[in-house]
């Protein structure tokens, strides 16, 4: 089971699971600290597998770790 927790609880240093209105897709923080007016914002990963859309637009509610896969 997932423990979701509030989108600005979140770290900003690693790959976490983003939920959005029923969606659940891979991302990370971004800074954008190379633009000339940043405007950081959360990168979806996942979004290329469904249709693209302005990253900006993808504002998640709740995160959580990604699990960790079996051991072999």
């Amino acid at each position: 089971m997932t423990d979701w927790k509030p989108i600005e609880t979140a770290p900003r240093d690693r790959n976490i699971l983003l939920w959005r209105n029923g969606r659940i897709d891979i991302g990370f923080w971004c800074d954008d600290k190379y633009a000339k007016n940043p405007r950081p914002y959360w990168h979806s990963i996942t979004v290329i597998f469904y249709h693209r859309t302005s990253q900006r637009k993808f504002i998640p509610t709740h995160w959580a770790e990604i699990p960790q896969g079996p051991t072999l």
